[in-house]
């Protein structure tokens, strides 16, 4: 962790100032340093044996500071480092950046503040007044669990758009800088709920779940293309084909992609893990869903989410 962290400085450190980025790391006098509270531990070199079972306890509280030199980090002995306080046990101090960057200490609004991740720290701001809780959604989020999962990065799909017209399926796929093409790989969180709010829409999905036969979505008069994408595999059972490079960009190789059932009720646990914490926050602070004024995606998620689906 502390040498990828370091790695990613030196490289910051050299987009600031050129070719000799490492020699003039010593000009960084503070880097503030925000993370989950496991992370932030390791970061540290804390104690984590307090975060693995209930109750969970912090090795040490409030914001931690230090220099380069504790950490061994070679060209930036001189460099302040602060991490910022995590809020309690699982809602950390990256929890602490949100409420930071939003200001919500200073809103007048009833608000809702999410850092969807394997755990989504929760923040509800009541003018000005904020509780907050942790929920553990799990990894389908951010692709793991997922059958054709992946994070996102190169050749992640982020963003799906069925035609119900005539079936096609549209993708947007994360490519690298220098391209303007790239082939499907996988599918990141954002992808994925895109991909089940459009099977949805497209009548291929019941709303509980449920994930149709090529037969059952027949019978409902479901578009014939997007019937031939509903197959039974073997393993997995029944699955949707959101990308197959034969019949969609007649390649020979590349990976098909495929949403399961088992995909679809991974995702249904996560977000309901989600919208339990939600719950329970409203629920505390006797206020209904409807009084929210405002909710914000923290996050790469929240940056790909498409507020419709």
């Amino acid at each position: 962790v502390l040498q990828q962290i370091h790695r990613m400085a030196e490289e910051l450190c050299g987009q600031l100032f050129g070719s000799d980025g490492e020699k003039q790391c010593s000009k960084i006098k503070k880097l503030t340093v925000v993370g989950n509270t496991v992370m932030c531990h390791l970061f540290l070199g804390q104690d984590i044996s307090g975060l693995t079972g209930a109750p969970f306890s912090s090795s040490y509280n409030g914001t931690f500071r230090c220099y380069g030199k504790d950490l061994g980090w070679q060209g930036w002995e001189t460099s302040e480092i602060i991490v910022l306080p995590g809020i309690a046990a699982h809602v950390g101090a990256d929890a602490a950046a949100v409420m930071g960057a939003e200001r919500l200490w200073d809103s007048e609004k009833i608000q809702l503040a999410i850092d969807i991740g394997t755990n989504a720290e929760i923040l509800f701001n009541d003018h000005g007044r904020i509780t907050v809780c942790s929920a553990a959604a799990g990894p389908a989020f951010e692709g793991k669990g997922i059958s054709c999962g992946k994070r996102a990065g190169k050749g992640a799909v982020n963003g799906v758009r069925i035609l119900r017209s005539n079936g096609n399926i549209l993708l947007d796929v994360i490519a690298e800088k220098t391209s303007n093409e790239v082939i499907p790989e996988g599918i990141c969180g954002s992808g994925l709920v895109d991909a089940i709010a459009q099977m949805l829409h497209c009548g291929v999905l019941q709303s509980d779940g449920y994930l149709l036969s090529r037969r059952e979505a027949e019978e409902r008069g479901v578009s014939g293309v997007l019937c031939q994408r509903l197959v039974d595999n073997s393993g997995q059972g029944q699955c949707f084909v959101l990308f197959d490079p034969k019949a969609d960009r007649n390649m020979s190789d590349g990976k098909r992609i495929t949403i399961s059932q088992e995909d679809i009720r991974n995702f249904q646990l996560a977000k309901a893990a989600v919208q339990a914490g939600i719950q329970l926050l409203l629920t505390k602070k006797k206020r209904t869903l409807e009084q929210v004024d405002q909710v914000i995606v923290a996050g790469v998620f929240g940056t790909f989410l498409h507020p419709d689906n």
